[in-house]
């Protein structure tokens, strides 16, 4: 299998998952993983754990922005 195929696949994989990294939330919210990160410290935004990762589903990512997000001080 040549490499491009490869890659191309793995993509493909990544984009059809419901679950986001912290990172990939950040990119996917078009903001700075210190707010992913200050969102999930306070509750403000839902995750789940799985073991020392923390996943963020983007259904629920949707969710926050559609009702206004959080609040800023």
């Amino acid at each position: 299998m040549h490499p491009a195929d490869l890659a191309a696949i793995v993509s493909a994989v990544r984009v059809a998952s419901p679950w986001l990294t912290a990172e990939e939330a950040a990119d996917y919210l078009r903001c700075p993983l210190s707010r992913i990160r200050k969102l999930t410290m306070t509750g403000d935004l839902a995750c789940e754990r799985d073991g020392r990762r923390v996943l963020y589903r983007r259904e629920d990512l949707d969710t926050f922005v559609r009702s206004g997000g959080a609040i800023s001080p």
